[in-house]
């Protein structure tokens, strides 16, 4: 099903892939049904690689949701909280950067999640206090 929407997506908005720069596969790809089975391909790894961290889609939704709230949160509260926020802020930079250059896993983002929750509700908060107002 995925797959059958991904082509009818890619076929309405006639999106294609223009050049691999592989002589061979451009070639190929000059012709539309090739084209749109190996773009919708693509678009298919795309999509399913967030599931290779997890293995399950909604872990990584609610993940990628947490982040966003939390990037909402920093970059509009940053100026008013700076003082505030540093030590938090530092915590979530450092651990970050330590396991990044470690091991790159999903599952050591835990440690510093309690941190993202705690910025993401305040966002959600304002947001939904200003959809009520």
């Amino acid at each position: 099903m995925l797959y059958f929407n991904s082509c009818r997506f890619l076929f309405f908005f006639d999106i294609k892939i223009s050049s691999i720069r592989i002589e061979f596969l451009d070639y190929l790809i000059q012709h539309k049904v090739i084209n749109l089975f190996f773009a919708t391909f693509c678009i298919l790894i795309v999509i399913n690689g967030s599931n290779f961290m997890d293995g399950v889609n909604t872990l990584v939704a609610g993940y990628f949701m947490l982040i966003l709230l939390s990037l909402l949160f920093i970059f509009s509260y940053l100026r008013k909280f700076f003082y505030r926020l540093l030590p938090l802020l530092t915590i979530i930079f450092l651990y970050t950067f330590a396991y990044t250059l470690t091991i790159v896993s999903m599952r050591y983002r835990f440690p510093i999640e309690p941190i993202l929750i705690i910025f993401a509700s305040y966002s959600a908060k304002e947001i939904l206090l200003k959809k009520i107002k």
